[in-house]
């Protein structure tokens, strides 16, 4: 049987009750507040399919984090690789391209002769390579030619235009002949150096000897299906002009009349020279066929035919008194 309370308060006080009906054992009391607990107590989330997903791609890019990481890193480095390569790559090429221009500046226009007689400023610095002489020209621009990287491939092949030309120019027609060769065989049919070539092997082929081969390259070029078969097309007139020549040299004037005509009737051949050969062709058409650049009538402008004369003024007859004028009055002032 429990304790009462005393009227002091200072007297501990028994929880436990007497159950007589459990054999006189006592049961101590709940001591714990049950929404307290409830309130503290942490909830799970639902496991629903929504959780999963999200939990198993959170463990996903956890797990394929370094993998995603290093692509990216090698992508990185391949780019900069890439951009270094490049800037490297055309760093080479400007530096190619300035030494080829160099070797083109004294091949084709340097000014041979003493610096003084050319009338320039002192000090002044000329437009064009200068050169005591043709021997020091030559040598200066072998010297340059000789710098100029076999590297890039475009580089290259126009330094063998360069040699082609100055083989040409030393006396070397066959060494020329052999360079421009190459560059048409590794070029494309296009390229606008193309013509060049073309041209120096006509001129080499005759610069040794061989005029008909001479003549047969550039009737392939003139000719259907060749490059510059189309009328009024660019460099055909130095074609057509090359071609008469030819032909002229082997002593057939014949057919060089009718090249210099197709020419003439192409080009309209003038007074004052409009292009490059038009000097050249008009004295050749003077000497083989002056009637060619007798002035020639438009077509479809038929000469005007003569008017018939009409007739004069009636003489007056004798006795008879001419017609008043209509001005008469204002002559005399009435």
């Amino acid at each position: 049987m429990s304790q009462e309370p005393t009227g002091s308060g200072d007297e501990p006080v028994d929880d436990t009750v007497d159950d007589t009906a459990s054999g006189g054992r006592s049961a101590p009391l709940p001591s714990w507040n049950r929404s307290r607990t409830k309130r503290n107590k942490k909830q799970s989330p639902a496991d629903d399919a929504f959780t999963r997903s999200v939990r198993g791609a959170g463990q996903a890019a956890f797990r394929t984090g370094p993998a995603v990481l290093g692509t990216l890193a090698l992508f990185v480095a391949a780019l900069s690789g890439g951009v270094y390569f490049y800037k490297s790559r055309a760093s080479s090429a400007a530096e190619a391209s300035a030494w080829l221009g160099r070797a083109a500046a004294l091949e084709s226009r340097t000014t041979v002769g003493d610096a003084e007689l050319l009338g320039l400023p002192k000090g002044a610095v000329p437009p064009n390579p200068l050169a005591k002489d043709e021997d020091s020209r030559a040598s200066a621009a072998a010297r340059a030619l000789g710098e100029v990287p076999s590297s890039p491939a475009e580089v290259g092949r126009m330094a063998d235009l360069l040699r082609a030309a100055a083989a040409m120019r030393g006396g070397e027609p066959e060494q020329a002949l052999d360079l421009y060769e190459a560059f048409t065989r590794s070029t494309a049919a296009d390229h606008a150096f193309s013509f060049l070539a073309h041209e120096g092997i006509v001129l080499a082929k005759e610069a040794s000897g061989d005029a008909e081969g001479a003549l047969a390259r550039i009737s392939d070029l003139a000719q259907p299906p060749g490059m510059f078969a189309e009328p009024r097309s660019f460099y055909r007139d130095v074609i057509l002009a090359h071609q008469g020549r030819i032909l002229e040299s082997l002593g057939r004037g014949g057919e060089a009349k009718v090249v210099y005509r197709t020419y003439h009737e192409e080009y309209g051949v003038q007074d004052q020279p409009a292009g490059v050969m038009d000097g050249f062709v008009r004295g050749r058409i003077e000497v083989l066929d002056p009637s060619l650049l007798a002035p020639r009538k438009a077509p479809g402008n038929p000469s005007p035919a003569p008017q018939e004369e009409l007739p004069g003024p009636t003489a007056p007859v004798e006795g008879s008194r001419a017609p008043p004028r209509p001005d008469a009055d204002a002559d005399t002032g009435n």
